[in-house]
């Protein structure tokens, strides 16, 4: 039997109901290597959920989570994966993000995804959401 490995993701809605996506960086050490995908990343041994989702966002775009604000919404399996998804409603914090992983960050409709490569897990969080 798989071991089973959790991570965490966050749908950043914005005022135009858009959410954020990262284009992965082209580098064969990367999964997805040049797909978008929603941010997060794997949980740590000793990390909660939240606690992997808050750290990964610190690390990816240098941003503090408001708790207050972080909703949980669900875990959704894909095979050996649980992934645990949140929801944030940004306000102005993105104009003081810095992207340090991936090529580039966009808002984006779920229309816009039609013509893109998407994480296919990304692209199925999304759907449900």
């Amino acid at each position: 039997m798989a071991s089973i490995r959790e991570g965490s993701v966050i749908l950043f809605e914005n005022a135009e109901g858009q959410l954020a996506f990262q284009l992965h960086d082209d580098r064969p050490e990367v999964m997805y290597p040049n797909h978008w995908g929603v941010f997060g990343g794997w949980q740590e041994a000793d990390e909660s959920p939240e606690q992997a989702i808050v750290r990964e966002i610190k690390e990816d775009l240098d941003l503090d989570l408001d708790l207050a604000r972080l909703r949980y919404l669900r875990g959704y399996r894909d095979g050996d994966v649980i992934s645990h998804v949140f929801y944030y409603r940004v306000a102005d914090e993105f104009r003081k993000a810095v992207l340090s992983e991936g090529q580039r960050l966009e808002f984006m409709r779920f229309s816009d995804l039609e013509t893109r490569k998407v994480v296919p897990r990304h692209r199925s969080i999304v759907a449900w959401y």
